[in-house]
């Protein structure tokens, strides 16, 4: 089982790694706003709780917050989350479950392989990693929206594209900090998918993060992205904790 201060370690740097565009401290509480691209850039934080605020009240400044921006209240819940009780007591106020996430990691060079693909590596964002990830993407009608995310990580990031016949066909996102990698937006273009080109990238941003300084290695992914789960076991990673989000019907 993972300790406490790995746990809000990970946390702490995941949330520093995809900087939302509004963020508002709540008794400890982050209530994120990044206009809606991404559950995490627009979720509360709920990891840490400051002064004797009562629950209720801590929750009703939430809902203020996200109603102001005509937004559903939404918490991102791990075993971090504090109270303990706040998964509980907004599953009795009918906030949903939503988007089971596995926390997964590694060692880098766990997963550092050879292979046959022309992958490269940036510290700046390239039109042509922006072309598939955004407009390509799941990104492509807020495409303003993810770049702006993208400039708030700044020099942290490694942004990797791999080519097949001089062709962009997958990208990847690294974010390095404290001595860990995080692997963000992954994405294979359809017609190039069971070709490696993911493991690549992998391969490739674990390199780059290890020459930075960073020996370990974590991602967050959807608990039924099965191509996604086996591509990531694959490359040596395993599950470490999970969340999951809690929103307002």
């Amino acid at each position: 089982m993972i300790g406490s201060a790995l746990l809000l370690q990970l946390e702490e740097i995941a949330f520093a790694a995809w900087p939302a565009e509004d963020v508002e401290c709540a008794d400890g509480w982050r209530l994120r706003w990044t206009q809606g691209v991404t559950r995490r850039a627009n979720s509360v934080w709920p990891n840490e709780v400051t002064g004797d605020a009562p629950l209720s009240d801590r929750i009703a400044r939430a809902e203020a917050f996200y109603a102001e921006r005509g937004a559903a209240t939404t918490f991102q819940i791990s075993p971090a989350a504090r109270p303990g009780r706040l998964d509980a007591e907004l599953a009795a106020r009918g906030y949903r479950v939503d988007a089971p996430v596995s926390i997964q990691t590694t060692r880098a060079e766990t997963s550092i392989v050879e292979h046959p693909h022309d992958v490269r590596v940036e510290s700046r964002c390239a039109e042509e990693w922006f072309d598939v990830s955004a407009r390509q993407g799941r990104f492509a009608s807020m495409a303003h929206v993810y770049r702006a995310l993208l400039e708030r990580i700044g020099p942290r990031a490694l942004y990797a594209w791999a080519r097949i016949a001089g062709d962009p066909v997958g990208v990847g996102l690294g974010v390095v900090d404290g001595g860990w990698l995080g692997i963000f937006s992954m994405l294979t273009l359809p017609a190039h998918r069971k070709k490696g080109v993911g493991r690549a990238i992998l391969s490739t941003l674990a390199s780059a993060g290890l020459e930075r300084g960073a020996p370990n290695v974590y991602l967050q992914v959807e608990r039924d992205n099965v191509a996604a789960l086996a591509l990531y076991a694959q490359a040596g990673f395993r599950h470490c904790y999970g969340y999951h989000y809690r929103v307002a019907s």
